[in-house]
């Protein structure tokens, strides 16, 4: 097997282990001597349901903090005899796009492939072989991407990673849209050769600019997270700097659905595809 993580309190009797092949946690009281596998304990999920990204401990070993792949915390107060969540804000769509489109929030939001999507190397651990590839001539017509339903309503966070294998010559390359029925694309992160930029409609109808920032670089990985606040203040981060921030009014019509690569929504837009790789969206 191989060990992911591995932590030992300052007296050395307390210990616990992360283990990558299997995704389980051990944990020693007796400084190594024997181990119990606490995924199994009340309250935290079993291994086959979620990946354990990390696990730490106090000094006194009661204390011990687990961290998943997906964004929930659990800690325990009594040496691991019972867990508790620590973040109930959880994903309400998270695709971690490791060799398939589905929904690991559990809200069953699948992704839907259009055209032919391949896979390649990501960024996002436990599993970094795993990244949608969606490959189109960057500004043409998006003939490769993925679709979803999911209706966020006003008020959320948007973020992923991602890679620009190319920049389009003209036109734009949207790398996350999300639209209304007929209102097309409300939300959206685009790259052109002389920026990229996040935006949103508001119910004028007009474009509100949350950010804009000089051209990235092609073969990149790139962590874009956005929040949404209707009547407040929307801000947009870059690996995790902040690179713009605005005060937002009305989002205009009611945002149902969310694209990877393209357009989903209304308008008509074909000279917005994207091309490069994409990892862990969530929503």
């Amino acid at each position: 097997s191989t060990v992911k993580r591995v932590n030992v309190s300052a007296s050395g009797q307390y210990q616990t282990i992360a283990n990558q092949s299997t995704n389980a946690l051990y944990y020693s009281a007796d400084s190594g001597s024997t181990w119990s596998t606490l995924s199994g304990v009340a309250t935290l999920s079993a291994v086959s349901s979620i990946n354990y990204n990390d696990v730490a401990l106090s000094a006194s070993g009661q204390n011990i903090m687990v961290a998943t792949a997906n964004d929930y915390l659990y800690q325990s107060n009594n040496g691991g005899t019972s867990f508790s969540a620590v973040n109930t804000s959880v994903p309400q769509v998270y695709l971690a796009l490791d060799n398939n489109l589905t929904d690991s929030s559990g809200n069953s939001r699948n992704g839907t492939a259009v055209g032919s999507l391949t896979y390649t190397t990501g960024i996002v651990a436990p599993i970094a072989s795993g990244a949608v590839n969606i490959a189109n001539t960057a500004g043409g017509t998006a003939n490769n991407l993925i679709q979803g339903t999911y209706s966020p309503g006003t008020n959320f966070t948007v973020s992923s990673w991602f890679n620009l294998q190319t920049l389009p010559v003209s036109n734009q390359s949207m790398i996350i849209g999300m639209g209304g029925a007929s209102s097309g694309v409300t939300f959206q992160v685009t790259h052109t050769p002389t920026q990229f930029s996040v935006g949103i409609m508001n119910n004028a109808p007009a474009w509100v600019t949350i950010a804009s920032i000089p051209a990235l670089t092609i073969n990149t990985w790139y962590h874009i997270y956005v929040v949404i606040q209707q009547g407040g203040m929307c801000y947009a981060y870059l690996n995790g700097k902040l690179i713009g921030s605005v005060s937002f009014g009305t989002i205009y019509l009611t945002l149902a659905s969310f694209s990877l690569g393209g357009n989903t929504a209304g308008g008509g837009q074909t000279n917005i595809a994207f091309n490069g790789y994409i990892d862990d969206f969530r929503i």
